[in-house]
């Protein structure tokens, strides 16, 4: 069983109105591209929806939170920006307290660990586009449900250490880099009670809009002041592995327009560049392809699983999980997806095999 709690900002004069997420995603995006119809196109709502629901919480608060430009396009108000502040800062300092609440309640209800109960896997990772193939046909082929929960690589990890999944997701690249990053990854595995499961290997790059493609070849271009860039949020794989890049070749993430705006998922920055709020990003071949943008390969990494080694003898949804990461079926799609590689899909490995 899963507990969540959430945070919910109210707002109007005399009779309150939830800021319901569209209202505060379209206002990020204004800051973001500058202009409403950008936005509206990035959020995913027709301009008319935008104007009218920007129009609504005008009327409602009796405060305009963006300042249109005839011709120049549209910035956020003082008020705009206060807005956005205090939702950010209401879940960063409630989101803890939230969190540990939650996990109380979860406790309560639930008498045995949420990876051990019959044929379900609760798992930590972030999105990937295998992993949509792997909840299909684990249900279909195994009868094991996967209960994905997105997190960052090194959440993931952190979350399988401290007993809140049966399963982590992370990525980790292949040659000097792995050993350049293997500290922040040993912290979290346990190399007598890990044991890691081989998904699949991928490409990761520089994703471009089709106007700036051949203008921007590698992560020193970044710096450039008139490019646009959209990250991913911190402690996810992608954004480790970028700092990682960034810091061989002496680019100060200060330096890059755009490195604080942060999306969760690959297809999340994809799509923002195919709508033109930005110019570059990073993250996996497969999510360039399927929003017609330009890549450049930098790296190529593995994508795991990590368990713990004593619920691979004891839970028999893990060994049919296995089954099906090693399955003809699962290789053959996944095969179909720009960028992966599944050749080694299902092998069993240490983790001090990984980290030599």
């Amino acid at each position: 069983m899963d507990v969540e709690l959430d945070l919910r900002l109210s707002l109007g004069r005399g009779e309150l109105s939830e800021a319901d997420g569209r209202f505060l995603e379209l206002l990020r995006a204004v800051d973001a591209c500058g202009s409403l119809r950008g936005a509206s196109e990035a959020v995913g709502v027709s301009y008319r929806a935008a104007w009218g629901l920007l129009r609504d919480w005008t009327e409602q608060l009796g405060r305009a939170p963006v300042t249109m430009h005839r011709g120049r396009g549209a910035v956020l108000s003082e008020f705009g920006r206060q807005l956005l502040w205090a939702d950010r800062t209401a879940r960063e300092q409630l989101a803890p307290a939230l969190k540990r609440l939650a996990e109380e309640i979860r406790d309560t209800l639930e008498s045995t660990p949420l990876h051990a109960a019959g044929r379900r896997l609760t798992v930590y990772a972030s999105h990937s586009m295998a992993q949509d193939i792997l909840r299909e046909l684990a249900d279909r082929e195994a009868g094991v449900t996967l209960d994905f929960h997105n997190h960052g690589s090194l959440d993931s990890l952190r979350g399988l250490k401290e007993g809140d999944c049966g399963l982590a997701g992370f990525h980790v690249p292949e040659g000097p880099q792995r050993r350049q990053l293997a500290p922040l990854y040993r912290r979290w595995l346990d190399g007598a009670g890990h044991r890691l499961i081989r998904v699949a290997s991928r490409r990761q790059g520089l994703m471009l809009r089709r106007n700036v493609e051949g203008s921007v070849r590698g992560v020193a271009d970044l710096g450039r002041a008139e490019i646009r860039f959209v990250n991913r949020q911190a402690g996810s794989g992608t954004r480790v592995l970028l700092d990682g890049m960034l810091k061989n070749e002496g680019v100060e993430p200060s330096a890059i327009n755009g490195y604080t705006h942060e999306e969760f998922t690959h297809s999340a920055v994809a799509a923002l560049l195919s709508s033109g709020a930005a110019d570059v990003g990073f993250g996996v071949e497969a999510a360039a392809v399927k929003f017609d943008l330009e890549f450049v390969p930098l790296v190529t990494e593995t994508y795991y699983f990590a368990v713990g080694g004593r619920i691979v003898q004891s839970n028999p949804a893990v060994q049919a999980l296995v089954s099906v990461i090693a399955g003809s079926a699962f290789r053959r799609r996944v095969a179909g997806l720009s960028g992966y590689d599944p050749r080694h899909s299902g092998r069993w490995e240490s983790v001090s095999e990984l980290f030599v």
